[in-house]
């Protein structure tokens, strides 16, 4: 700086002495006026880097998005971490009720870190009830707030499956146990069983058959076991989704023993089982069972048809399904007879002709839209998209219209065959009809939302991807309140990088991954990792 500020300090005093005196201009006899130099401008210099690191961003960021009450449950547990003073139990518990509201209201499932810490908060919550001479006057958690908690672990559908979800579920029993809630008539049996379902949920199915083992022969805990809560099928199921198949054999000894007969809901579960792992004699066996209805479950009956589709064993099974349409059943088995008969290999016109002859015992019956959206998962089942037109022509023909539910089934089959074309009006059809409704218990938005996950997983794997295709679906889920999995973010992050769509990547970030439990995260920052550590990666 000094150097060029002598620099042209020099060139400055060089003009001035160009410049004439005035006792020089006196003297001249004639005065002669000379020109004037032109003023020298310095050229002005900026740190123009400056410029460079605090341009002003193309578009605003979105901000994280944090659930309400969660920011205040995490601050709580940073404080206690640091052995800080934490917050007061009034704003404490105001945290909790707003989180599980919240939960409630979006359906957005507990993930496991959130079980954690609501598990942790739940304990200091329990034992520092008086500990603060500020909390003297704060009423402790009450039966409500319990309630919501038990709410959401148990009406929503989780997207993990976890040990801290296990132990979240015992503490609230244990603190209604421990509270002064037991009132109501059958509260302590109530509460028993909203332990063995949320065990069974997630994971703890185990433990779930050793508490039915526990009251298996106490009067007052039997009624629930196969009338009003249905916990041996509720076990059962657990066991068979977790793949405890020892225990599951076990339990529907145990039940023969103590006088319960096999029924079919139980078998169903049994069958199932083994028909989906294609154990043939196993499957065979359970089957032909003896149980108390007259007849299997429908699921029973459709699991068979796959079964004996995959393994060759038509001519095996086709006399139980025309023992089953020459009883005359009820709807609900005419319809799971004609996805059997799809599955066996009977025409779409033999089906439509069997359509105009079904008869229960009140008369005839005529095919719903039920009846046309099963066929449609036959479809989907054998990944046949021509079929699912066919089917879709057959139901036009019959007058039944299209619902939203087939237009899931036909979302699936246009994602499997490339045809984004008709799979986009496809979920647009879904967006604009939104077939749960106000349905809370319909599984028909959990589905969906894991459809969505697939679609956007396929259009991220095309070469070159549709990004605007990609961004208002984005938008969308946003709307409908879809929750995105862990691989279709760090797919699409990948996808966005590779295109130098950062600020995308920033979006998708911070709206979805503070839903995320910790091993959540752990995916996409090991997705983000390994683009990193690609030789491919410029």
């Amino acid at each position: 700086m000094r150097a060029n500020f002598a620099h042209h300090g020099r060139r400055l005093l060089v003009y001035r002495t160009r410049t004439p005196s005035c006792s020089l201009l006196t003297s001249s006899p004639s005065i002669r006026l000379l020109p004037q130099p032109t003023p020298t401008v310095c050229p002005r210099f900026e740190r123009t880097f400056f410029n460079v690191l605090f341009k002003k961003p193309p578009r605003e960021i979105r901000q994280p998005e944090y659930e309400p009450g969660w920011m205040q449950i995490m601050v709580w547990r940073s404080r206690m971490l640091d052995n800080l003073r934490p917050q007061p139990r009034r704003e404490l518990m105001e945290a909790w009720r707003r989180l599980m509201q919240a939960k409630l209201k979006s359906r957005v499932p507990l993930n496991s870190t959130q079980a954690l810490q609501c598990r942790r908060l739940l304990d200091y919550l329990f034992d520092q009830r008086i500990s603060l001479q500020e909390d003297h006057n704060v009423k402790p958690l009450s039966a409500a707030d319990l309630a919501m908690a038990r709410q959401v672990l148990l009406e929503i559908e989780p997207s993990e499956t976890t040990q801290h979800h296990v132990d979240f579920a015992h503490a609230l029993y244990k603190m209604w146990m421990e509270g002064d809630f037991a009132q109501k008539p059958r509260a302590v049996e109530l509460q028993w069983t909203y332990l063995v379902r949320a065990l069974s949920l997630y994971g703890g199915g185990v433990e779930a058959k050793e508490m039915l083992y526990e009251k298996w022969d106490m009067a007052e805990y039997a009624i629930y076991l196969t009338k009003d809560d249905q916990l041996l099928e509720v076990v059962a199921r657990a066991l068979a989704r977790e793949g405890r198949e020892a225990e599951l054999l076990e339990l529907a000894d145990h039940a023969r023993l103590r006088g319960i007969a096999l029924d079919a809901s139980l078998q169903s579960i049994i069958v199932q089982y083994f028909a989906t792992r294609d154990r043939i004699e196993e499957t065979k066996a359970w089957f032909a069972k003896p149980i108390e209805q007259p007849q299997c479950h429908p699921d029973t009956y459709r699991a068979v048809a796959s079964f004996a589709r995959r393994n060759k064993l038509q001519e095996w099974a086709m006399p139980f399904f025309i023992e089953l349409g020459e009883s005359a059943p009820r709807k609900r088995y005419w319809d799971v007879l004609l996805q059997s008969m799809l599955l066996m290999g009977r025409s779409l016109s033999q089906i439509g002709t069997v359509m105009d002859h079904m008869v229960d015992r009140g008369g005839d019956i005529k095919p719903t839209i039920n009846t046309i959206n099963g066929l449609l998962y036959v479809a989907v089942e054998l990944k046949d998209y021509k079929l699912g037109q066919a089917v879709l022509q057959l139901g036009d023909d019959k007058g039944i219209k299209m619902n939203g539910e087939s237009y899931i089934h036909m979302l699936r089959l246009c994602i499997d065959a490339k045809d984004f074309d008709r799979a986009h009006h496809a979920y647009e059809q879904v967006k604009y009809l939104e077939p749960w409704g106000s349905d809370s218990k319909s599984d028909l938005q959990p589905q969906f939302g894991r459809l969505v996950n697939h679609y956007l997983n396929t259009l991220a794997k095309q070469t070159p991807p549709s990004f605007p295709l990609i961004l208002s679906i984005l938008n969308s889920v946003e709307e409908l309140g879809l929750r995105l999995e862990p691989a279709t973010v760090s797919a699409l992050c990948l996808r966005f990088l590779e295109n130098d769509q950062h600020f995308d990547v920033m979006d998708i970030l911070s709206i979805n991954t503070f839903l995320f439990s910790e091993a959540e995260r752990a995916v996409v920052q090991s997705a983000f990792v390994q683009f990193c550590l690609d030789p491919k990666t410029s």
